[in-house]
């Protein structure tokens, strides 16, 4: 009998795109521990009340297989985990290989209920497959070594139903479906195609693009790096701006475009637009560069005539609306 105790299983929890990794390393299990063969079915396993000669070589044979079958069955049921609605529909089909020939289960018939359940073999299977096969392309910022892994795990699935892709197709879509990113790349393998003295691997193709992948990503840390590093620069700034030049950034007593006068010196008039201190300033009122709108005299000229023209106004409305006596004529 099977000591449960030393048993270490490997967990599956029902969902489909764990079926390839999980299948492979349970087979690789079954191997190490003898029972592959009643797994997929090579030995015939004893039925529950099936009579046979223990002493026989037929019944030896017989008897390992009814022990190996009882750990495979152990196995297979421990290693479904229940806890999910994925996990429960996985470990009914391998307890529906319970029946009256096999109490104890038929751990041959519970593989194959697994596998038609997540690797179908029907036609429409093919067709799903090999639609997503061709539809598998290399995304922006993907890492190209798992996008040729899972074109692999395609290509191996296309060819356990029976419609194998050849080393040369199996290229050309790598090619043709990568990224801008690795035009540099692309151009140097395509000249090496059908090149019978130096042929195009997939090995080499997965180094090149990974190299290429690499120096990718230190660019981009670099930049975000250069990023924080200009925004903790920006933080300690003033966020103000600047009354001598209108900048934002710095203080007026820290403007490096100081109004100068008198040959370049600081201080004076501190409206002068002499030196250079209006250097690349622009007007946004006049549209004429050289100064700023704060500064612009056609500005002030226009804000001057308005306000006398307003005084004008009014001093003279105050001649006609209010009447004086002259002390001279006596008219008003």
């Amino acid at each position: 009998m099977t000591d449960l105790s030393t048993i270490r299983v490997i967990p599956f929890y029902g969902k489909g795109e764990e079926w390839p990794t999980w299948s492979e390393k349970f087979l690789a299990k079954a191997r190490r521990y003898g029972f592959k063969d009643v797994l997929l079915g090579k030995v015939r396993i004893p039925k529950t009340d099936e009579d046979y000669e223990m002493d026989s070589e037929e019944g030896k044979k017989l008897t390992i297989a009814a022990d190996m079958n009882e750990l495979a069955y152990t196995e297979l049921i421990l290693s479904i985990d229940d806890k999910t609605s994925n996990g429960k529909v996985a470990f009914n089909l391998v307890k529906g290989s319970k029946n009256k020939d096999y109490a104890d289960g038929n751990a041959n018939m519970a593989w194959e209920r697994l596998r038609n359940k997540f690797e179908p073999q029907s036609a429409p299977s093919l067709v799903k497959m090999e639609k997503q096969f061709r539809q598998c392309a290399l995304k922006k910022g993907q890492d190209p070594d798992v996008w040729i892994t899972e074109l692999e795990d395609y290509r191996m699935k296309l060819d356990e139903l029976g419609s194998s892709i050849s080393e040369n197709q199996f290229i050309l879509h790598i090619l043709n479906n990568m990224t801008a990113d690795y035009d540099l790349q692309l151009a140097m393998m395509e000249k090496r195609i059908n090149d019978k003295m130096n042929p195009l691997t997939v090995d080499e193709i997965r180094d090149d693009l990974n190299l290429r992948f690499e120096r990718l990503n230190e660019k981009i840390n670099d930049n975000e790096n250069e990023d924080n590093q200009d925004v903790a620069f920006f933080a300690g700034q003033f966020k103000g701006k600047c009354r001598n030049c209108g900048v934002i950034g710095h203080k007026a007593r820290d403007c490096k475009n100081k109004f100068c006068q008198n040959g370049g010196q600081n201080g004076g008039n501190q409206h002068s637009f002499q030196g250079n201190s209006n250097q690349g300033a622009y007007c946004t009122y006049c549209c004429q560069s050289g100064h700023r709108k704060g500064n612009c005299f056609k500005l002030k000229n226009k804000s001057g005539n308005r306000n006398n023209c307003t005084s004008n106004y009014d001093n003279q409305e105050k001649m006609f609306l209010i009447p004086t006596i002259c002390h001279n004529c006596s008219n008003l």
